[in-house]
Formats: C-alpha cells, sequence, structure tokens
C-alpha cells in the first residue's frame, strides 16, 4: 500500500492541489464552457449562453492576451449570444469591434472573411441606435462584399438588406426603395419568384410603402411575400410574423379593425414565441396593437 501521498506536508498537498486545478480549468474550462454556450444558444437559451460565454471568456483571460486570435474567438462568439439576446447591443459592438481589430491586425484590412465580423457589429450598433456609426460599417461591408464575392452575392445581398433597413428608420423612405427594389431584381434573376430571399425583399418594400403611405402596393407585397415565408417555413414560422405585422397595419389604415387586431395578435404570438427577437420588435407590433385596443376597447 502507498501512503506516501499521506506523508507530504499539508502545505505541499495544497499546492499541488492548486497547480492541478488550475491546469485543469486555464486549459480546458473555458472549452468546456464555450461549449456549453453554444448547445445553450442551439437550443434557444440565450441568457444561459450569455452566462457561459461570459465565463468561458473570464477564464480565457487567464491564458490568453487580449490580443490573441483565440479571444477574438470568444469576443465573436459572446458578441453573437449578446446580440441576440436583445438589451445587450452596445455590449455586443464592444465585443464585436475587439474581434474586428484582432481580425484586422492578422488578415490585414481588406480580406473576406471580415465580412462574418463586420455584418453582425453594424447590426449591433443598428440595434443601439447609434445609426451614422452603423452606416460607416454597412457600406464597408457591402464593398468589401462586392470585391470578395461579387456585386450578387448573398453577403452584399444581406449588406443591402440591412442598410436598406436603416434608410427606411432614419427617415430615408427614398434611397431604402432604391436598395430594396435593386436586391429584388438582382434575387428574382438570381432564384426567380418563389424563393424565401425574394420574400425578404419583398416584405421590406412593403414597409416602405407603408411609410409612404402606398397602402395598396404595400399589401400586394405583403401577400407576394406571406404566401413564401410560409410555403418556405411553414405557417407558424417567425419569418411570417413581419409580412402578418405589415398586413395589420394595412387593415387598420383600411378601417378594418377587427381583422388588424386578429393579425396583430398573430404576429405577437409568433415574435414572443422564437428566440431571437429584439425588444425592438416585440416593441413594435405591441404599440401597434395598443393602438387598435384604443380604438376598440380593452381586450377581454
Amino acid at each position: 500500500m502507498n501512503l506516501g501521498n499521506r506523508h507530504r506536508p499539508l502545505v505541499v498537498q495544497l499546492f499541488l492541489w492548486l497547480i492541478y486545478s488550475h491546469q485543469a480549468v486555464w486549459g480546458q474550462g473555458w472549452r468546456e464552457l464555450i461549449e456549453k454556450a453554444d448547445s445553450a444558444f442551439a437550443h434557444r437559451q440565450v441568457d444561459m449562453a450569455v452566462q457561459f460565454g461570459r465565463e468561458a471568456h473570464d477564464l480565457a483571460r487567464k491564458e490568453y492576451s487580449a490580443s490573441d486570435t483565440t479571444m477574438a474567438m470568444l469576443y465573436e462568439r459572446l458578441g453573437r449570444y449578446s446580440l441576440t439576446r436583445g438589451g445587450l447591443f452596445k455590449e455586443a459592438a464592444e465585443l464585436f469591434e475587439r474581434a474586428l481589430k484582432i481580425r484586422e491586425a492578422e488578415v490585414g484590412m481588406h480580406d473576406s472573411s471580415l465580412v462574418n465580423i463586420l455584418l453582425p457589429l453594424g447590426a449591433s450598433y443598428f440595434q443601439n441606435a447609434e445609426y451614422t456609426t452603423a452606416e460607416k460599417i454597412f457600406n464597408r461591408l457591402i464593398g468589401l462584399s462586392e470585391e470578395s464575392f461579387g456585386p450578387n452575392s448573398i453577403k452584399t445581398q444581406r449588406g443591402l438588406d440591412i442598410l436598406g433597413s436603416l434608410y427606411s428608420v432614419t427617415g430615408r423612405s427614398k434611397e431604402a426603395e432604391v436598395i430594396n427594389r435593386k436586391n429584388l431584381a438582382i434575387r428574382l434573376t438570381m432564384f426567380g419568384p418563389d424563393r424565401a430571399e425574394v420574400a425578404v425583399s419583398l416584405q421590406n418594400l412593403s414597409t416602405i410603402c407603408l411609410e409612404q403611405g402606398k397602402f395598396l402596393d404595400a399589401e400586394s407585397l405583403s401577400v407576394r411575400a406571406l404566401s413564401i415565408f410560409r410555403r418556405a417555413y411553414g405557417s407558424e414560422s417567425i419569418q411570417v410574423a413581419g409580412p402578418l405585422n405589415n398586413m395589420g397595419q394595412i387593415y387598420y389604415e383600411e378601417g378594418r379593425k377587427l381583422d388588424a387586431k386578429r393579425t396583430f395578435l398573430n404576429a405577437l404570438r409568433l415574435k414572443e414565441t422564437s428566440a431571437g427577437m429584439t425588444s425592438t420588435s416585440l416593441i413594435s407590433t405591441l404599440n401597434n396593437l395598443g393602438v387598435v385596443y384604443g380604438d376598440l376597447g380593452f381586450p377581454d
């Protein structure tokens, strides 16, 4: 029987335990935590993903410098959790900025891989209502996407989508319409009339027409988008919520307030049960529903 460990001085045993435990935590602990974060995120447990991601970050910082490429990966990962979580947009932007700085130092300012950071970085600033900064990032994203992947690439299209949304939010509806019609033409040529990508452009244009008071055009576009999304994802998908919200607004403008109420409630239900919806989107539908209830009376 080996009694060597029992005869070691207690301080030596404690010292060795500290070394072994720290090696286990620093070497593998953060990796296990980020795996848990990814799993939680995949299962729509976004708050838990943020918590695990923060813990993984804190552990990894004991092993790597703040400018290490491994930290860039963690910054980007935690940024995506925070962006999806909603309400953490400033934190998400800071994390993506750190990741971008490291990646630029590694690959240069014009590497195509930067597109994968620029898109969520711009979205973080956009959601935080920092529109001037967001616009600069989206323009850089579009330019880099066109240079790296071509003017009709999926990544370029996504950049155009979100830049159009920014123009719309900041009251530049004519510019938003030009961008979205350009994107629609690209998608119709690439995919034909029945793809979900086309429905995204149709929905964006419907929103712009609503803002411009073109309710008949808005209704026609939303009906087309709704039909495509239902075929592509099903009637209970979150993609359906956007066209429903627009249809509710159209019904309200047409004086069909009961139809508007029913449609807004359906859109709200889909948003509430879907992961990753920001509070801004929920508030928009809640505000619309509140206006209807103000006209019809309180709900039963």
